[in-house]
């Protein structure tokens, strides 16, 4: 299967959850003969003449529960317990299938040879050992209820593959190209320590809150997305568009989003990609278990947005001296936003890092954070995370040229308020 076939497979059973898929889909030949083979029990498929598959699966059959007592005759309950154990049986074959069939579809996820791609991969093979090390399977009927652990042997495959040595990334790496399942492309951004803030680059008009500047360490390689979120992806994994500029097309970046729509949007895509969730949020509380350490998607802290903005160089914008060559402004922009990468990158690759919209990071804001010293891998100011007033990077189609400086930074609204706002997400690499 090719590595694009088994990523499309991939994407598909993990946004469904692993459950048969209710409606129709339409997949390649050889995804759709995958996608069989994993349970799904088609009802038909009609080739048409695009080469494509149109399939459309069953939901799971219902069970009705088992009668309330067992029956008095021997032999009757005897053939019950037979039930039971063939049942066993048959569900630990089809999660065993199952677990190969996933497996299969991730060694072939990347594409990429060497370390790049096991750092882009080594995610999903952590969640799904994470997955099947707690699975089991369950079978009742009058008889009783029987359970049983089951341990594929894709699960020794999988824990082999993590405990090979890490992924060495090199300075060669850097601003490598990964484009994950669901087609979010990123960048590689090495660890390192960095200076930020009110260098020469972005003399002399640095703000009170840009100073001084401030060293800091990254201790983990990033993957930082090469666009802002589109309204394409946005809307595909959350159901809705809710960019007031939806006429733009689903190559704009998605905007009037809240802090909290972006966090939910992140554990959605490490949801579809097989990754685990950074998040957990109850109603205005959020809690990030992992920190940086976490290997699905979550905004960029302030810092790795800064550092890869920079992009390895010290210039006033993203990736030049002046703000025209890459960023959408309101001297440039006509009033309104513009597709992603239409203008230069910067040098690691990332476009409209300066202008288009204004991008949501994880910090609250705090006029005295460049003040704190050296730190190795900030996060913000502490405190709860579900309020106080979030920091804002970039610029955006709406602001003046300044707004879209490199080390200028804005005191945004509160998390749930929803703004002329943008974003994009990072992942841990592995």
């Amino acid at each position: 299967m090719s590595p694009r076939c088994a990523a499309q497979v991939l994407a598909i059973w993990r946004r469904y959850g692993g459950r048969p898929i209710d409606r129709g889909a339409r997949v390649g030949r050889a995804a759709a003969a995958a996608l069989l083979a994993l349970g799904l029990g088609a009802r038909g498929a009609q080739a048409g003449a695009d080469g494509v598959v149109a399939l459309a699966v069953p939901s799971s059959p219902s069970v009705d529960p088992p009668p309330s007592a067992a029956p008095s005759d021997p032999a009757a309950r005897a053939a019950l317990v037979v039930e039971l154990r063939a049942c066993l049986v048959a569900a630990t074959a089809a999660r065993e299938a199952e677990a190969a069939a996933r497996w299969a579809a991730l060694e072939g996820l990347w594409a990429q040879p060497g370390a790049v791609a096991r750092a882009a991969a080594r995610g999903q093979v952590a969640q799904l050992v994470a997955e099947l090390e707690g699975a089991k399977v369950r079978c009742a009927n009058a008889a009783g209820v029987q359970v049983r652990a089951v341990s594929p042997p894709a699960l020794e495959q999988a824990r082999a593959w993590l405990a090979a040595p890490r992924p060495t990334l090199s300075p060669t790496d850097t601003g490598a190209r990964v484009e994950g399942p669901m087609g979010y492309p990123t960048r590689l951004v090495p660890a390192g320590t960095y200076t930020i803030g009110c260098t020469p680059g972005q003399q002399p008009d640095c703000g009170g809150d840009e100073q001084p500047t401030r060293e800091l360490t990254l201790s983990r390689w990033l993957f930082v997305g090469e666009v802002e979120v589109t309204q394409g992806l946005y809307a595909q994994l959350m159901g809705r568009n809710p960019a007031f500029h939806a006429g733009c097309g689903e190559r704009c970046p998605v905007e009037q989003v809240s802090w909290f729509d972006a966090l939910l949007f992140a554990n959605a895509l490490s949801k579809a990609e097989g990754l685990e969730e950074c998040y957990r949020i109850k109603q205005n509380h959020v809690v990030w278990p992992q920190g940086t350490a976490c290997l699905g998607y979550r905004l960029p802290t302030e810092a790795e947005w800064e550092v890869a903005a920079r992009g390895g160089q010290d210039q006033r914008f993203a990736g030049a001296a002046e703000a025209d060559p890459v960023a959408w402004t309101l001297t440039n922009s006509g009033g309104a936003p513009h597709p992603v990468a239409q203008k230069a990158p910067n040098g690691y690759g990332l476009f409209d890092m300066s202008g288009n919209l204004t991008e949501w990071v994880w910090d609250t804001y705090a006029a005295t954070t460049y003040a704190e010293g050296p730190v190795t891998d900030p996060q913000g100011p502490s405190g709860p995370t579900g309020s106080g007033r979030r920091v804002l990077r970039g610029g955006s189609w709406r602001l003046e040229p300044e707004a879209a400086r490199l080390a200028n930074r804005n005191d945004g609204p509160a998390a749930g308020l929803s703004k002329h706002l943008g974003f994009r997400l990072v992942r841990t690499a592995g």
